[in-house]
């Protein structure tokens, strides 16, 4: 995966000496099945204190599969009509203009997991 440092680290100074050298955000192309693999969640969706906030920046809302995951560990997707079909979620059709379905998924639950049906449609 691909990732590239952005910001100028988030220390205040009223912290571990450690915080001033973590960059701000990161650009990290990844697809959703390397965001739903499982060390993946460990790490940074699961572990305690885990805040992972991540944001799709090459989709068009309008007409592109577009995901987000939020700190609670909820994944938020903006599915078009094909994609949510294949992936068979549950969720709604939107009404903003576009023909599209809008999803969550909660990552944080240990269920979702590699072996599970939910699971595996999202990796395959």
């Amino acid at each position: 995966d691909e990732a590239e440092r952005g910001g100028s680290g988030g220390g205040s100074g009223s912290g571990s000496p450690s915080q001033s050298d973590v960059p701000d955000y990161y650009i990290a192309r990844l697809t959703l099945p390397q965001l739903f693999d499982a060390s993946f969640l460990a790490r940074h969706v699961r572990a305690p204190g885990a805040a992972l906030h991540a944001l799709c920046i090459d989709g068009r809302i309008d007409r592109d599969d577009i995901a987000a995951i939020t700190p609670s560990g909820h994944a938020h997707l903006s599915l078009t009509p094909r994609t949510y079909a294949r992936m068979g979620v549950t969720g709604v059709k939107t009404d903003r203009g576009a023909l599209k379905f809008s999803a969550t998924i909660n990552l944080a639950n240990p269920k979702f997991k590699p072996g599970e049906p939910y699971h595996d449609r999202f990796t395959a």
